[in-house]
């Protein structure tokens, strides 16, 4: 909450609406794409972080899959949600390579009332990023 997101056309369509609480904005080539009021479009992935950027503020890319491997060149974290459940789906993304990362668990979540499948988050930062601050 209070950061702002990015997402493809198809992440958005999947509730097109404005998520409450930060800046949305959507990447779509499609010229007279229509997104609900409060919601900004770009055509790029650039365009999308420096928007979000403006403020200082951390963006976080949530979907789709391509979106994730393109970000991955440029972002200094990642947050990971490994749900410990197969799943059937139709979208993949490659295992990312966090070798030349620091990761930390921060938590881990069983089933509950809210949640059929328990999972872990994971924190990855980039140890280049974590020398020049100290971390």
């Amino acid at each position: 909450m209070g950061c702002p997101i990015v997402m493809g056309r198809r992440t958005y369509e999947d509730h097109a609406s404005a998520l409450p609480g930060r800046l949305n904005i959507v990447i779509t080539r499609q010229v007279g794409y229509r997104v609900a009021e409060g919601v900004l479009m770009v055509p790029t992935l650039n365009e999308a972080l420096a928007l979000g950027q403006r403020n200082g503020d951390e963006v976080f890319v949530i979907g789709g899959a391509h979106l994730f491997i393109e970000a991955l060149s440029q972002a200094s974290n990642v947050y990971e949600t490994v749900v410990h459940a197969t799943i059937d789906g139709d979208v993949f993304i490659p295992n990312f390579d966090f070798s030349g990362w620091k990761t930390k668990e921060i938590k881990y979540h069983p089933v509950d009332n809210r949640h059929l499948f328990p999972f872990t988050v994971y924190h990855h930062k980039r140890i280049d990023i974590i020398l020049k601050s100290g971390d």
